[in-house]
């Protein structure tokens, strides 16, 4: 179990838990969308392998992120940020159709959505930071202590 900034606390095990459902929802949405791609794709080519690795990579990024986020906070923030990938990867894969240039969503809906990972990323692990400094600091309480 992580522990938190070197003291003997660690995080509560329904933190970890609900950052190991997260991370494993990541996989799955971002195997599921990489599986619609490649429904809607005419064939196997390097071409199809790059755009199915890219519209993948900002689900791994949350896997990533999920790995080690050690509060509620921190994972509230990615909770919120898959449930906005989610959302949007389906937005932009039913638009596909709309129109000739529709496959290019494709390429830039995934270089949107990483850059909003990233960004997230960064606010979850600022908020994970600041919280586990704050426990950090707070003395600890004994055992039938209310």
């Amino acid at each position: 179990m992580p522990e938190i900034l070197g003291t003997n606390r660690v995080a509560p095990r329904s933190v970890l838990v609900v950052c190991r459902i997260l991370s494993i929802a990541s996989l799955m949405f971002g195997a599921l969308f990489v599986g619609w791609a490649f429904s809607l794709s005419s064939g196997f080519s390097t071409f199809a392998v790059v755009v199915l690795g890219l519209i993948c990579s900002p689900y791994i990024l949350l896997w990533f992120a999920c790995r080690w986020l050690t509060t509620c906070s921190g994972a509230i923030v990615i909770a919120l940020t898959l449930a906005g990938f989610v959302w949007f990867g389906v937005d932009a894969f039913l638009a596909v159709d709309d129109d000739a240039q529709g496959g290019l969503i494709l390429l830039f809906a995934p270089l949107v959505q990483l850059a909003a990972g990233v960004a997230a990323m960064c606010v979850a692990v600022i908020v994970d930071f600041v919280e586990r400094k704050l426990l950090a600091n707070q003395p600890r309480r004994k055992r039938g202590e209310g």
